[in-house]
C-alpha cells in the first residue's frame, strides 16, 4: 500500500514538473528568428557619440580630481610647516640640571660622572 502511494506521488510530481517546463518554454521565440534578428542588426554601425560623451566626462572627472588633490597637498604642507614651528609654552619647565646627560647616549666603558670636578683644585689649601 505504501509503495502505491509513493508511485502516485511520483506520477503527480512528474506531471507538475512537465507542466512547469512547458510554461517556461512558452514565451521563448524560436532560435532561427532570434539569430536572423541579430544578424540583421550587425549591419548598422553604432554611433560614436556616446563614447565621446563618456570620454569627455571621464577626462573632466580626472581634471577635477587632480585640482582637488593639488589643493589638499598645499594645505597639508602649510599645516605641517606650522606644526613643526610650534613650541610649547611650558618647555622651559622641563629643563632640569644635568639634562645634557639625558640627551646623550653614553659610550660603552665611559664613566657617567666626571671625577675631576669632584676633586679639589691643586691651588686650594
Amino acid at each position: 500500500m505504501d509503495r502505491m502511494k509513493r508511485e502516485a506521488n511520483d506520477d503527480q510530481l512528474r506531471r507538475i514538473f512537465s507542466e512547469l517546463r512547458q510554461g517556461d518554454q512558452g514565451p521563448v521565440p524560436p532560435f532561427e528568428r532570434a539569430w536572423a534578428a541579430a544578424a540583421a542588426r550587425t549591419g548598422r554601425r553604432p554611433s560614436r557619440v556616446p563614447w565621446a560623451v563618456a570620454s569627455a566626462c571621464a577626462a573632466a572627472v580626472v581634471v577635477v580630481a587632480l585640482i582637488l588633490l593639488h589643493r589638499q597637498n598645499d594645505l597639508g604642507l602649510e599645516a605641517a610647516t606650522q606644526l613643526a614651528a610650534w613650541r610649547s609654552p611650558t618647555a622651559a619647565l622641563l629643563r632640569v640640571p644635568g639634562d645634557d646627560v639625558l640627551r646623550t647616549v653614553p659610550s660603552v666603558g665611559a664613566a657617567l660622572m666626571r671625577f675631576d670636578a669632584l676633586q679639589p683644585a691643586a691651588d686650594t689649601p
